[in-house]
């Protein structure tokens, strides 16, 4: 996927007459149920794996047409959902296909709540962001102190006609939009930079789900058998795990921690 770097990126005003048009000319264009299925597997393993409940309430960042809040709604249909997105034409194709839903067409750096959330949503979306230790910083704002955040951005860098260089700059094919195209290191910086804690930090099965990571206010423990469990699925795994059986052997010989470190 080539870059250039021969255009000035885009005003916010600018990015909502292109958002509206898009969701004009094809509501569903980013409804991909693989990346919402996925991501509540992870989510779900990671609840689980530190004794957490299921969240009273969610926002999707970026929401577009709501196929990630109606997914998580179906399973869990108790949930108060929220959305923002630039788009008010994709805000109302959300409220239709989740109509429990509070969305409001907003950018992330105007977005308020009335009360922190507990869990937080942003999908394909902060690598759009030109200030992203700003956008992660709002994020954690807005997340309530004991929440978690799931965070998915592509590895644009890995995209196969990419140049292998860092800088925020246009597609030239697929979506030509401005993304950064940033190695998983200078991420993670941007992420601590912020104040939030990277509890897990996983590599998706597609480039275009390259990065992801499970965040919150402060460090954090899972139990080692629920990490290798969410260490499985990401690799497609979950119902062949000899090698990790064979950790835990390991572990249970030496009689290390009932609980593994996952904070990077």
């Amino acid at each position: 996927m080539n870059s250039s770097a021969n255009h000035t990126p885009p005003s916010l005003e600018q990015l909502v007459k292109e958002y509206e048009a898009i969701y004009r000319d094809n509501p569903l264009r980013w409804d991909e149920p693989y990346k919402d299925k996925y991501a509540f597997e992870v989510v779900r393993l990671y609840l689980k794996g530190t004794n957490r409940g299921i969240p009273n309430t969610m926002l999707d960042i970026g929401c577009g047409s709501g196929h990630t809040m109606e997914y998580f709604s179906s399973q869990w249909p108790m949930t108060n959902m929220h959305g923002i997105d630039l788009s008010s034409t994709a805000i109302e194709i959300t409220q239709k296909r989740v109509p429990k839903a509070c969305c409001i067409a907003s950018s992330l750096d105007k977005t308020t709540v009335p009360e922190k959330v507990e869990f937080i949503t942003a999908m394909g979306v902060l690598e759009h962001c030109t200030e992203t230790i700003q956008a992660f910083s709002k994020i954690r704002d807005l997340l309530s102190l004991t929440g978690i955040a799931y965070i998915e951005v592509p590895n644009c860098i890995a995209y196969p006609e990419s140049e292998k260089v860092e800088g925020f700059r246009k597609l030239t094919t697929g979506s030509q939009q401005w993304e950064w195209h940033l190695f998983r290191k200078s991420w993670e910086e941007r992420i601590r930079s912020s104040g939030f804690s990277i509890n897990l930090s996983l590599k998706g099965p597609k480039p275009e789900m390259g990065f992801i990571w499970v965040l919150t206010q402060r460090e954090q423990r899972i139990p080692f058998l629920s990490y290798l469990r969410i260490r499985g699925y990401e690799r497609g795994k979950l119902a062949r795990m000899a090698l990790h059986h064979s950790v835990y052997r390991l572990y249970k010989m030496t009689g290390i921690s009932d609980c593994f470190h996952i904070n990077h």
